[in-house]
C-alpha cells in the first residue's frame, strides 16, 4: 500500500497439480506453483497489463520446466 492506500504491488501465482502413473506405479499427487511480484504504478494500466502476461508466461514456464524434471526422475 502506499501513502493513499493504494496497492502498489500485486503477488501473482501460478500452480498446477498431477500425479504420474506409468510402469505399474502411481504417484500420490502432487503440486507445483510459482510466484513473483507486479509492482503497479498509479498510471501505466496497459504497461502493467503487459507485464503481468508476460511474468504470467514466465512462471507457465518455469512449471513446464519443473514438471518435465519431475517426470524425468520418475524413472
Amino acid at each position: 500500500m502506499d501513502s493513499r492506500n493504494k496497492v502498489n504491488e500485486y503477488e501473482l501465482i501460478e500452480s498446477l497439480q498431477f500425479r504420474i502413473r506409468g510402469g505399474g506405479r502411481e504417484s500420490a499427487p502432487e503440486r507445483l506453483a510459482a510466484s513473483r511480484l507486479l509492482y503497479s504504478p498509479g498510471t501505466a494500466l496497459l504497461a502493467r497489463q503487459r507485464e503481468e502476461t508476460e511474468l504470467r508466461q514466465l512462471m507457465r514456464e518455469e512449471l513446464a520446466d519443473r514438471l518435465v524434471r519431475r517426470l524425468a526422475a520418475w524413472r
